[in-house]
């Protein structure tokens, strides 16, 4: 019985994975594992995956939760940043209640999806557009100027009225 046991929860692991998991055991145990101790074996560290741990995860997303999209960082791993990027890097840079354990769960999926294969790549930023919590899309600041200048351009061409600058950006914020 614990014969077929074994089998059926080892079934689904190729021989590299069990070899791996036996080479964990025998690092971590002194005596056989058990078949718990021995399936917790069967998933890697995250070292082996070239992971940070949760801590020091944590602290990276948090350190560099200002600017998380800048070109002159470099994130340990993607899982790191997208974990980040899903506990909200406004929360992360007020450690903000609950952001320790949104970060945890987003950070402990995207461990799972890479021990599965799964393959992480940040997105490099598109210098026009600047991507904000759910997605939302919104124009930079020198579109802006851009465009409010060539509105002031059309604006003269008509003979209208130049609005003052407090009306021209008010109340448009983002809406561009």
């Amino acid at each position: 019985m614990a014969k077929n046991e074994w089998h059926n929860d080892l079934a689904k692991y190729s021989d590299e994975e069990l070899d791996a998991a036996v080479e964990r055991s025998k690092a971590r145990y002194k005596m056989p594992p058990n078949l718990a101790e021995f399936l917790e074996c069967c998933i890697p560290d995250f070292a082996e995956l070239g992971m940070p741990d949760p801590e020091a995860a944590y602290l990276e997303a948090c350190q560099k939760s200002h600017d998380p999209n800048n070109q002159g960082f470099r994130w340990s791993h993607p899982a790191v940043y997208f974990a980040g990027k899903q506990a909200g890097w406004h929360d992360l840079q007020r450690t903000l209640s609950g952001v320790r354990t949104r970060f945890d769960s987003a950070y402990e999926v995207l461990f799972r999806q890479v021990v599965s294969g799964a393959q992480l790549e940040i997105p490099k930023p598109n210098s026009r557009t600047l991507e904000h919590k759910g997605g939302e899309k919104t124009r930079t600041e020198q579109e802006k100027q851009t465009a409010l200048t060539r509105i002031a351009e059309l604006k003269a061409m008509l003979g209208m009225k130049q609005a003052s600058p407090t009306e021209s950006t008010g109340g448009t914020h983002g809406s561009m």
